[in-house]
């Protein structure tokens, strides 16, 4: 069902609600977060985390990887923390991804709704987005603690296609994590990855993603996906 809703779907030519996650979708800020990830844990007293373990994280909820980490009982104190630091560097080292002003611009002059649908801080996502110059293309960004709850939630899903007025039946996600599948799929709606973040094409392929639903970059995606023509 998840698969041919899909596919019916983007057969019409209705306009879509477009949800984009936004860490190792659209922009890469995995220096940063690592930083400020080990911060936190040096502040309580625990060692830092090699990056390559600190990297498959990114994406996923961040209590939880402070639970696993640092134990249920210093979870709060570990996220206070790493939004002190975050804070003071916010918008240090992000990298956009390669197409993402392209296809944003395509998608939005195709009267699609973009949104920005994030397990980042709401407010942090916000002034990334505006410092990077693509706040402009969304009619959305929405975020941790925008809500009671946190990606990939069912809640949160639903708290995003409410705010848009956007029916599940014209809605589709693109990310780049499990964690995207699974908050697509809370719902039943079509989600479209890319594997330029923290999980490789086999590591998706194992969430139950079709293969043609997964692309190597944003480019082929919206070549693929959208049928866009690449820029000159």
């Amino acid at each position: 069902m998840f698969l041919h809703k899909s596919k019916v779907m983007l057969s019409k030519r209705e306009k879509l609600n477009i949800l984009f996650d936004l860490d190792g979708t659209l922009i890469s800020q995995y220096e940063t977060i690592c930083t400020c990830i080990n911060y936190a844990l040096e502040q309580l007293g625990f060692d830092p985390k090699p990056r390559e373990i600190v990297y498959k994280t990114i994406g996923a909820c961040l209590f939880g990887v402070f639970d696993e980490w640092v134990g249920q009982e210093n979870t709060t104190r570990a996220h206070e923390f790493f939004q002190e630091k975050y804070t003071q560097i916010l918008n240090d080292n992000i990298e956009k991804m390669p197409g993402v002003d392209w296809i944003l611009q395509e998608l939005h002059q195709r009267e699609h709704t973009l949104t920005v649908f994030t397990g980042k801080d709401g407010n942090h996502a916000r002034v990334i987005c505006e410092h990077i110059d693509i706040s402009k293309w969304f009619t959305l960004i929405v975020g941790s603690h925008d809500s009671p709850y946190r990606k990939p939630q069912k809640e949160f899903t639903e708290f995003a296609l409410d705010k848009l007025k956007a029916l599940s039946d014209n809605a589709i996600l693109i990310g780049d994590t499990v964690h995207d599948v699974e908050a697509a799929k809370s719902v039943g709606i079509p989600c479209f990855l890319v594997t330029t973040g923290s999980n490789t094409r086999e590591e998706l392929a194992k969430h139950q993603v079709p293969d043609h639903h997964i692309f190597d970059n944003l480019y082929e995606l919206g070549k693929n996906l959208f049928k866009l023509d690449y820029p000159h």
